[in-house]
């Protein structure tokens, strides 16, 4: 909604874009693609092109077959990993439409490497509406083990996107997003105060 749009961009957001279309939507409101990533999972060469010539040089991907369409790229852009974490839990679970299984992720941040190209980090979406902070803990947990192997693999991990899914009272009352956060950022404090 370009009305939201506007009122984040005011706010100083930054966007997640999957289309051509949200792209011309920022591009209505001269929003930096600095301030912008690619997180749709599977992209034609031409959305690639269209999000590179807007500038968007950060993208998701979750397989091989899309790091391949990035090699042609690889001097333009960066790559995310998105790690799917499973949450019955949570309202809606992106995880079961997208996302590598934790146990292959440190697998294709490796083939990623191997191709040339600039593995910026990882990403991960815990669900939405997830009512269970612990959930985050449970990604990072496999993140850290994966940044462990990429140190020793000399692959510089500088990212670690750990999506949203935040409760908000919706259709029930939930803990205040304060302390629903602590345990995620004690977490995130601990473990990764330099990302």
């Amino acid at each position: 909604t370009p009305e939201l749009v506007s009122i984040l961009n005011s706010e100083g957001a930054f966007f997640d874009i999957c289309t051509n279309g949200e792209i011309d939507v920022i591009n209505k409101y001269a929003i930096a693609p600095e301030r912008c990533i690619h997180t749709h999972p599977i992209k034609r060469d031409s959305d690639i092109r269209y999000s590179l010539d807007y500038g968007i040089s950060i993208f998701v991907c979750d397989n091989e077959d899309e790091l391949l369409k990035f090699v042609p790229y690889k001097d333009k852009c960066s790559i995310l990993i998105r790690m799917s974490i499973q949450n019955p839990g949570c309202l809606v679970n992106l995880s079961h439409k997208f996302g590598v299984a934790p146990e292959k992720a440190w697998n294709l941040i490796s083939k990623a490497h191997s191709l040339g190209l600039d593995v910026l980090g990882i990403s991960f979406h815990a669900g939405s509406q997830n009512e269970n902070s612990l959930k985050y803990i449970e990604a990072l947990e496999y993140c850290r083990d994966i940044c462990r192997k990429a140190v020793l693999r000399g692959i510089n991990i500088r990212v670690i996107d750990i999506g949203g899914g935040f409760p908000i009272n919706y259709i029930s009352p939930v803990i205040p997003i304060e302390q629903f956060c602590s345990p995620i950022m004690e977490y995130l404090e601990r473990y990764f105060s330099s990302y």
